[in-house]
């Protein structure tokens, strides 16, 4: 933009809009720091917190995360104790040509020496959610309460 009578505008009248315009950057900077924060905070709550991961994928992809709930009470089902069970990790997701596989849910339960049994379950579901197929749960190891400490 030129300077002078042709641009329309005097200099005492730009002043003022440059001076306004750095007192709202001034005004943000102290925003800055507190977007970071909840910007950090939220990728951390995604990884360690699961329920948020949920809610994400609920929001991002309704037809998978149907599918991992329909298949985590599947794997649940399989337990030899069903009311003692409960689903350590989520599995991991792959899309297939007609719905998902979800790999090595880790399924606990109550160990018959006490403590907890873990299992991997592998299941498939359709697009609907719909269980198609679920993998036994194979024995992987006992821990019990004192080997927890």
């Amino acid at each position: 933009m030129s300077e002078g009578p042709e641009s329309g505008m005097s200099p005492a009248h730009r002043a003022p809009a440059a001076v306004e315009a750095a007192r709202r950057r001034r005004a943000m900077r102290p925003l800055i720091p507190l977007l970071i924060v909840l910007v950090v905070g939220s990728v951390i709550a995604y990884r360690e917190v699961p329920w948020v991961q949920r809610q994400a994928q609920h929001l991002l992809n309704p037809a998978q995360a149907r599918a991992v709930e329909a298949c985590e009470v599947a794997a649940l089902k399989l337990a030899s104790a069903p009311d003692f069970a409960r689903i350590v990790k989520p599995g991991r997701v792959h899309v297939t040509q007609r719905g998902f596989y979800i790999e090595r849910i880790v399924l606990g339960q109550m160990a018959q020496q006490g403590g907890e049994q873990r299992s991997f379950v592998d299941c498939y579901a359709d697009l609907d959610g719909n269980v198609v197929n679920v993998g036994v749960p194979a024995r992987r190891g006992t821990t019990s309460p004192a080997e927890k400490r």
